[in-house]
């Protein structure tokens, strides 16, 4: 059977729905991404620059910001500014893609959606599936991983008051900041330490209504901020490098720690 018979064959059953995804998944790092009108680019993320070709979107990615380049997402009421347009994202593969005939160490651009284009980021380590049906497009991600330095760290508890005769008002208290130059904790909950045990981190459940663990990572000069647990909070040291997975709708939380030789 030749390429284009066997493409046949497989789009009508992933159509079908006879199989899940019937070729392996595909990995690659992301070098570019970007938003495409009809006269041409709008957007154009890599991970040294943001450009912005658009005047509506002009005033919504400022070039002084240059600690987020290469971390740009499109928020729903920047979308609705952007009639018409492609989210395309531009993958150097790890493997061969059959479909497409791209070898390993080949570059392709597909077309996605604007979940996914807002979940990576410029230098992403990805395995992801594609469209068999309307190509080239970028289907789903079935992992993301990065690479950084953690820069700080810092636990958040939320107090949620009930005024009288109103709505519930959140109330923050900053309980632990443990950063290159110092550590801060709040001393009437916590004492300073980088980590939270089983223990403490269950009374802080219970004083608080959310409790939330936050670490700021530095990726050759882009900064992220991420969600995370707290077993993962403990692991994290600041000023060391780490290989992580992420998720989350724009790809802010921080899921598992990877060795670098497994961070494929």
């Amino acid at each position: 059977m030749n390429r284009r018979s066997l493409l046949s064959v497989l789009a009508l059953a992933s159509s079908a729905g006879c199989v899940e995804h019937p070729l392996p998944t595909l990995r690659g790092d992301v070098t570019r991404k970007r938003v495409v009108g009809p006269a041409g680019a709008l957007l154009v993320v890599t991970e040294d620059d943001i450009s912005v070709e658009s005047a509506r979107l002009a005033g919504d990615f400022p070039r002084e910001r240059e600690r987020e380049r290469g971390n740009t997402s499109i928020t729903g009421k920047q979308f609705e500014k952007l009639p018409q347009v492609e989210f395309r994202v531009m993958i150097r593969h790890g493997n061969r893609s059959y479909v497409d005939d791209i070898e390993s160490g080949e570059t392709g651009e597909y077309r996605t959606n604007r979940s996914v284009f807002n979940r990576l980021m410029a230098a992403d380590r990805i395995e992801f599936q594609i469209d068999l049906v309307n190509r080239p497009s970028l289907l789903t991600l079935s992992r993301v991983v990065r690479t950084g330095r953690v820069e700080r760290k810092w636990i958040v508890g939320t107090h949620r008051k009930e005024p009288e005769g109103g709505r519930k008002r959140p109330k923050q208290y900053e309980l632990l900041n443990d950063s290159e130059d110092e550590i801060e904790a709040n001393r009437s909950v916590l004492d300073a330490e980088r980590t939270v045990g089983a223990k403490v981190g269950a009374k802080l459940r219970k004083r608080f209504d959310t409790l939330g663990y936050h670490l700021a990572i530095e990726h050759d000069g882009r900064r992220q901020i991420y969600r995370t647990k707290r077993p993962q909070f403990n692991r994290a040291q600041v000023g060391g490098q780490r290989t992580f997975e992420v998720d989350g709708e724009y790809g802010g939380q921080l899921v598992r720690y990877l060795s670098r030789e497994s961070g494929r």
